[in-house]
């Protein structure tokens, strides 16, 4: 084997075992938002700050760097491990800028902030959660500093999600979209026809529920021996590799609509993550291409298909205020 050949392997292999580190992050998360003892929050709040801080030293490592020095001008490199490397450089020069201890901090932090947010919404109390909002903010803004940025400071944060978008680029869509959407609204809201929604907010039992969401994401293709449904408070989906892409959703007994278009809409980045190629796994490449097409794919599960299957209605799809008119059977 070559000298390259043997450095791609060493360099996939330690790639591999972030990408472990990760998958435990993860679990440890969803737990966490799960129904995890509320009591054993704070510790799995330090056992997350401890993990990611593994992973962050293991970004910024000098074994990192020497990777990223022997392999960017190697031209036989294949097209994924390429990539791989351009991710790994790109966290490398990211994560290399902020102090270690304040990163650690920072991650504790978050996890907390958002065991408070549920409480507080619990209780409808924002000044619970008030100063945990405000230092998370004070903290990005002072990473802000640390990382640099070009033109608005939030072209940074926005980088990060979707490569290359800007608040100029963003600026110009939203007003494109606002030309089209605001009079498209009015109009609807002036309209006559005012269909018969009071149905929606009827009492619907949650086991009920639980069944019709299992059943939509049937529907939809999901792979229930690659992940499983639960409840959250709110809505998302954790992808751990293709294999293993769960669920969660919301159910609101006086609400219908909270349960059926949030496991509409997380079953779309769930059918994303699960169809990924098996090749990505384990490289960064794995969690898709960028914000904006994850949310592309459960944007159009939950605002095309799911409201115009659900309400029979196109016009239906373009306002949700006015969804599901009816509910003919999935097919």
């Amino acid at each position: 084997m070559s000298d390259v050949k043997q450095t791609e392997k060493k360099f996939l292999d330690y790639v591999k075992k972030m990408a472990a580190y990760g998958e435990a992050l993860s679990l440890i998360y969803w737990d966490l938002r799960t129904g995890a003892p509320k009591k054993g929050a704070e510790q799995r709040s330090e056992v997350i700050g401890v993990l990611s801080s593994e992973l962050f030293n293991m970004s910024t490592s000098e074994e990192m760097a020497s990777y990223i020095a022997r392999l960017s001008n190697e031209q036989s490199l294949s097209e994924i491990i390429r990539k791989t490397l351009d991710e790994c450089r790109k966290d490398y020069d990211r994560n290399k800028k902020i102090p270690a201890d304040e990163y650690r901090d920072f991650v504790i932090l978050q996890s907390k902030a958002e065991t408070v947010w549920e409480e507080a919404k619990a209780e409808s109390d924002f000044d619970m959660f008030r100063p945990y909002l405000e230092k998370l903010v004070k903290t990005t803004k002072r990473f802000i500093g640390y990382w640099g940025y070009e033109g608005n400071k939030y072209n940074t944060l926005l980088d990060m999600y979707e490569p290359g978008v800007t608040v100029e680029v963003l600026d110009q869509v939203f007003g494109d979209l606002r030309e089209k959407i605001v009079p498209l609204v009015q109009q609807i809201s002036s309209s006559t026809a005012k269909p018969e929604t009071g149905f929606l907010f009827k009492h619907f039992p949650k086991d009920k529920q639980r069944g019709f969401s299992l059943e939509i994401l049937k529907q939809m293709g999901y792979d229930f021996d690659a992940g499983r449904l639960d409840e959250t408070v709110h809505p998302f989906a954790m992808g751990l590799n293709p294999g293993d892409v769960r669920v969660t959703t919301k159910y609101d007994e006086l609400d219908f609509r909270t349960a059926v278009f949030g496991t509409i809409h997380e079953g779309g980045h769930a059918l994303y993550e699960q169809n990924i190629s098996e090749e990505l796994v384990g490289t960064p490449l794995s969690s898709g291409t960028s914000m904006g097409i994850h949310e592309s794919q459960s944007l159009f599960y939950e605002t095309l298909l799911g409201a115009i299957t659900l309400s029979g209605s196109t016009t239906t799809a373009c306002c949700r205020s006015i969804q599901m008119v009816s509910f003919p059977e999935w097919k």
